[in-house]
C-alpha cells in the first residue's frame, strides 16, 4: 500500500506520480545548424513542418534508420508543436569521395502529441513526398560521427546500475517510509515544531513531548523514534495537523484495518501482501499471478521461480527471503510475452521486450515536452549554503555545483544551469541567468553514476530573436529506454548536500513508480 501523505520536498522525484517512460532524443536544433540544409522547412494544407538534423540508429546493409525531431506549425496556432519521426533510407557509400548518398526515404512512424492515427499517416506522406525534392546526400565522416553518438547514447544506459535495493517482504498490509540516511530535523516555520527532511513523507517532531507524528491519508500514527515502530493514534494534536495539508484524495483513504509502519535509511523497496500470497492463473500452466497485492509478482510453474517488477526493472528470487537477481527484459521467460492484454496482468506487458505494448511505450516516450520561453525572461535565481562548491564530472571537462538544489554546470568559462527543462547562462554563479540558445558543450557525456545526468536530456529545438524552444524527454524526469522497455532512476544513490540545508538527488527507489500503458505514463 502506498498511503502516506507527502509533504513538499525536493527528494521525491518529479516523475513519480507520472511515470513517464520516454526514450532520449538526441536531437538539437541550434547545435547542428552548421550543417548545411538542416533544418528543412515545408509549408502544407495542415501547417508549417520543420524537419530538424536526423539522428542515426543503424546501419544494416545498405539500409539507414534514423530518427529526426521535427515540429509542426499547424494554421491559427500561436506556437508549434514538436514530435519525433524515424525514417528508413537506402544508402549508397562511395570511400573514394568520402560521400553517402541516400534514396527511398521513408517514413515508417510519426509521433506526435494529441494526433490521430489518420492524421499520422498524413504526416508520413506528406513528409515523404517533400524528401524527394531533398539533397541528402553527406560525408561518410558525417555518418560515423551520428552513428558513434547514437552508440555512446546507448552506452551511458548501459550503465545504469540494476542491483537490486533491499527488498521488504510483509505478509500484512503495509506502507514504506523511507529516509536518505539517518533522519535529520529542522524547524518549521511560524511553529514550535519540526520536522524530518531527509523524506518526502510528512513526519512531524514535537520536542516539547519528544513524540513523532507521521500522516498516512486519512490515518495518523505516532513513535518515540521516527524509525519506529509506530502506533496508530485516533488523531495528533492540533498543532501537529494545523502544519500538514490535508489530504482529500479520495483513492488514498485506507479501509479496513491500518497497515504497518516500515521505514528505511537506504535504498529499498516495499512488497506487501494482505495476508499469505494468493495465486491466480495467468498464462496456462506457465505464470501464476499473485492477487493480494498492489506489487506485480509473477511466479513461473516450470521453475517455481518468482518474479517482482520494480522501477520498471525485473528482479527473480527462489523464494520471497531472497536473494534477488536482475532479470532484462528481453531475457524474460518467453511466456511472460503471453500474458492477456485484458487480464489483472496487462499492465506489465510494457516491460516485457518484444511485445506491442513494449515497443509503444518506448516510440510514445521520444515525444518531448516542449515550451516556448522569452528570451527576456530574467526570473530564474540560485541560491547555495554558502560559496558555491564545484566537483568535476568523471569523463568530461564540466563540473557541477554541489550546495544547492539547482543544477549549475561550469563549461568553457561560463555557468549553465537548468531548471524545469529549461537552460539558462551566466558569466557569474551568482548571476544574472539568461535564456541561453546553446547547451553546454560535452553535456551529452555526463555519465548516469553523476547526479546531474538527467540534464542531458533538456534540449533546445529553436530559436528566434525573441524565443528559444525548448524541451526535455522524460530521461530528465528520470524514465530511461532499457533494452527494449524503459525503466526508472538510474539506479545509483546520489549522496545528498547535508549542511545549512539538506538538497537531496535523484533517487529510484522506494516510491514503487508503475508505467500505466492506458495513459502512456
Amino acid at each position: 500500500m502506498q498511503t502516506s501523505r507527502v509533504l513538499r520536498s525536493p527528494l521525491l522525484p518529479q516523475a513519480f506520480v507520472a511515470f513517464a517512460l520516454l526514450a532520449a532524443v538526441v536531437l538539437t536544433g541550434p547545435a547542428r545548424a552548421d550543417q548545411p540544409g538542416w533544418p528543412r522547412q515545408f509549408d502544407s494544407s495542415s501547417g508549417s513542418f520543420v524537419i530538424y538534423q536526423p539522428q542515426p540508429e543503424d546501419l544494416a546493409g545498405d539500409i539507414l534508420v534514423s530518427r529526426a525531431a521535427f515540429s509542426l506549425q499547424k494554421n491559427g496556432d500561436a506556437n508549434p508543436i514538436f514530435g519525433v519521426l524515424w525514417f528508413n533510407e537506402r544508402i549508397q557509400i562511395d570511400r573514394d569521395s568520402s560521400t553517402v548518398t541516400a534514396r527511398e526515404f521513408d517514413v515508417t512512424k510519426v509521433r506526435l502529441p494529441g494526433i490521430t492515427t489518420a492524421e499520422a499517416s498524413d504526416y508520413e506522406r506528406r513528409i515523404e513526398r517533400e524528401a524527394t525534392q531533398w539533397d541528402l546526400s553527406g560525408t561518410v565522416e558525417e555518418l560515423q560521427a551520428g552513428l558513434a553518438a547514437t552508440e555512446k547514447e546507448r552506452a551511458s544506459i548501459a550503465d545504469l546500475l540494476n542491483a537490486p535495493p533491499r527488498i521488504v517482504v510483509s505478509y500484512q498490509r503495509a506502507i514504506l517510509v523511507t529516509y536518505d540516511g539517518a533522519p535529520l530535523l529542522e524547524p518549521i516555520a511560524d511553529s514550535r515544531l519540526e520536522r524530518v527532511t531527509n523524506t518526502p513523507y510528512a513526519v512531524v517532531f514535537n520536542p516539547a513531548t519528544r513524540t513523532y507524528y507521521l500522516s498516512g491519508a486519512n490515518l495518523w500514527y505516532s513513535a518515540r523514534d521516527p524509525l519506529g515502530p509506530w502506533s496508530e493514534i485516533v488523531r495528533p494534536p492540533s498543532a501537529v495537523a494545523a502544519v500538514v495539508p490535508p489530504d482529500t484524495s479520495s483513492d488514498d483513504q485506507v479501509q479496513g484495518a491500518p497497515p504497518r509502519v516500515i521505514t528505511a535509511t537506504e535504498p529499498t523497496e516495499l512488497v506487501a501482501f494482505d495476508g499469505a500470497p494468493q495465486y491466480v492463473p495467468l498464462v496456462g500452466d506457465q505464470l501464476l499471478y499473485v492477487s493480494n497485492t498492489e506489487s506485480d509478482v509473477v511466479r513461473e510453474i516450470p521453475t517455481q521461480s518468482i518474479y517482482v517488477l520494480l522501477a520498471g526493472r525485473w528482479y527473480r528470487a527462489a523464494s520471497f527471503d531472497g536473494p534477488w537477481s536482475f532479470v532484462r527484459s528481453d531475457q524474460l521467460p518467453s511466456s511472460f510475452r503471453q500474458v492477456p492484454v485484458d487480464s489483472p496482468k496487462g499492465n506489465i506487458l510494457a516491460s516485457v521486450e518484444g511485445t506491442d505494448q513494449a515497443e509503444d511505450a518506448v516510440a510514445d516516450a521520444e515525444i518531448p515536452q516542449t515550451t516556448a520561453i522569452q528570451r527576456s525572461d530574467n526570473s530564474f535565481h540560485v541560491e547555495y549554503d554558502g560559496d558555491p562548491q564545484f566537483e568535476p564530472i568523471e569523463g568530461t571537462n564540466l563540473q557541477y555545483v554541489t550546495n544547492t538544489d539547482a543544477e549549475v554546470i561550469f563549461a568553457d568559462g561560463r555557468y549553465y544551469a537548468c531548471d524545469q527543462g529549461v537552460w539558462y547562462i551566466a558569466d557569474s554563479p551568482y548571476g544574472p541567468w539568461s535564456v541561453s540558445d546553446t547547451r553546454p558543450i560535452g553535456i551529452d557525456d555526463i555519465p548516469s553514476s553523476c547526479p546531474v545526468y538527467n540534464v542531458s536530456y533538456a534540449y533546445i529545438y529553436d530559436a528566434t530573436p525573441t524565443i528559444v524552444y525548448v524541451g526535455y524527454v522524460p530521461g530528465y524526469l528520470g524514465c530511461y529506454p532499457y533494452y527494449g522497455t524503459v525503466v526508472y532512476g538510474t539506479g545509483y544513490h546520489y549522496p545528498a548536500w547535508r549542511h545549512r540545508h539538506y538538497y537531496s538527488r535523484p533517487c529510484t527507489w522506494g516510491y514503487y513508480p508503475r508505467y500505466n500503458p492506458w495513459l502512456s505514463r
